[in-house]
């Protein structure tokens, strides 16, 4: 009987913690669309860490106010910083920057705006099939739900 006890006990505390780790620390989330192309592909599904310092170029998910939509977007510009798009270039601070991870600059030239504290300036990488914030505005830090991590499916 006591062991039979210790193995539900065993068991009760392994999903105890799995279920506190996926609140806390990470969830995983499914790439919906093909805003992050070619970065992220459609229905990939990734592992997402809440507990994650944010720096700029990350990827990460968020809810936007009122709509009930999670995004997944690349952080451009940290609170304080100014961004600034002309004819199709993207400048951080006043610099001209490179920008590996796409295949477009942005499409609409951007007037120098100052992101607020505890706020983020986010694009997808896909510029031209993006809702980020040229169309949604700044992204408040209490709104980001993690880090985008490692791609677990699929395996390729």
């Amino acid at each position: 009987m006591k062991k039979i006890v210790r193995e539900y006990a065993f068991v009760a505390a392994v999903i105890i913690l799995i279920i506190i780790a996926r609140v806390f620390f990470f969830s995983p989330v499914v790439i919906d669309g093909h805003s992050m192309d070619p970065t992220l592909n459609d229905r990939d599904r990734h592992i997402a860490y809440k507990q994650a310092s944010i720096d700029r170029f990350d990827i990460v998910i968020f809810d936007e106010i009122g709509s009930g939509s999670i995004f997944v977007k690349r952080i451009i510009e940290m609170p304080g910083d100014t961004v600034k798009v002309s004819h199709n270039e993207l400048y951080i601070n006043g610099k001209k920057t490179t920008q590996s991870f796409t295949t477009q600059g942005v499409t609409d030239d951007i007037n120098e705006v100052t992101v607020p504290a505890d706020s983020y300036y986010v694009l997808g990488d896909n510029r031209e099939n993006s809702t980020d914030s040229r169309m949604i505005g700044f992204v408040n830090k209490d709104q980001i739900d993690g880090k985008l991590g490692f791609k677990f499916y699929p395996f390729k």
